[in-house]
């Protein structure tokens, strides 16, 4: 695959919540990195101390101090309040770009000894940026150096450059294959994970209200075991096809396992949710499924449960609350629950 075609690849066209699974494929790469700052730090320190570079030494301590303040401070945020980051995602990167920079030229500039450390930088842009911004900073990271080292540093700033397109192009890669990965290899939805993640974060930054549908087949059993499992694989990517068409753009419909299946719906009140929940009923009590084995064509019910989420809700107790009242309308077949069941009255005395 040439570049133009990876290029292509990684500006495939987004999905909901794509924003919210980059941040979460980020977090994992920051810290790493809050790590290896802190490590890098330490062996900087024992570097100055061992050959003291050719500077001012106040000049040198304060570099060094703010160095430590920078390390400890950004792990301690990135390990304890991620979302000050996820709110200025290009911060930390513009930071490390800074603070490199400004490290080699305290240090001696084209003869400092942590010249290295502006590959360390622009090896780590391609995790943290998309495709754009992360070949920015791989050329700024190449001016740098070349601006420090001069027109003897001419390769290894070219080499910078190179790395870092590099790096950035296989990151795309591997986050579209990654992508790719998130949707249920049989129907097309989400899968589980990209579903519940995704909810998860709903609830934790909004917008508010968030309501959620289980929805689950009625009598699909009985298809897969009078007419095989092929049958029963076309009824489900049928099922999926139905029920996009009822839910809006930025919707999430998500395959939970088997017939069962996961619809968030963001900014949204229950009430909303019974309607569109009523449409993709309707929309199933009207359709005839045609298979590819067996008798030209079945029809099937749905039942669906709704329950509605907001600010400080959890998604396994969001998904456990509609879950219940999706088994409230299997009781029945065919039906929405969207409020809790009514307790069973007491019989009256005589």
């Amino acid at each position: 695959m040439g570049i133009t075609g990876v290029a292509d690849l990684a500006a495939t066209e987004e999905f909901p919540g794509a924003a919210a699974w980059r941040w979460h494929m980020q977090l994992k790469a920051e810290r790493i990195l809050a790590h290896l700052r802190i490590l890098m730090v330490v062996a900087g320190t024992v570097a100055w101390i061992a050959d003291p570079p050719d500077t001012v030494p106040l000049v040198m301590w304060l570099t060094l101090g703010f160095s430590w303040v920078y390390a400890v401070v950004q792990g301690l945020v990135i390990l304890r309040r991620p979302e000050i980051v996820e709110k200025t995602p290009y911060l930390a990167v513009i930071l490390d770009f800074v603070f490199a920079v400004a490290w080699v030229a305290l240090t001696g500039g084209g003869r400092s000894i942590f010249l290295p450390a502006l590959f360390a930088g622009v090896a780590s842009s391609p995790m943290r940026l998309e495709r754009r911004g992360a070949m920015a900073i791989s050329l700024g990271y190449a001016v740098a150096y070349y601006a420090a080292a001069g027109p003897t540093g001419l390769f290894a700033a070219v080499s910078v450059l190179v790395i870092g397109m590099g790096l950035t192009l296989w990151n795309a890669v591997v986050h579209s294959d990654r992508r790719n990965s998130l949707r249920d290899a049989l129907t097309g939805a989400f899968g589980r994970e990209y579903g519940l993640m995704q909810l998860e974060h709903l609830l934790r930054y909004g917008p508010w209200p968030v309501t959620v549908a289980m929805v689950d087949l009625d009598g699909f059993k009985g298809v897969n075991d009078r007419y095989g499992h092929p049958a029963g694989d076309g009824v489900l990517v049928q099922c999926v096809r139905i029920i996009e068409e009822q839910v809006r753009a930025g919707d999430i419909v998500a395959r939970l396992g088997g017939d069962e299946f996961l619809v968030v719906l963001p900014a949204s009140r229950i009430e909303e949710g019974v309607s569109v929940a009523e449409r993709i009923r309707a929309a199933f009590e009207k359709t005839t499924f045609h298979l590819r084995h067996g008798p030209a064509a079945v029809n099937l019910t749905i039942s669906i449960g709704l329950a509605e989420g907001r600010e400080g809700s959890t998604a396994t107790a969001l998904v456990q609350a509609a879950d219940e009242r999706l088994y409230a309308a299997k009781t029945g077949h065919n039906l929405v629950v969207g409020t809790p069941a009514p307790e069973p009255r007491s019989a009256s005395p005589v």
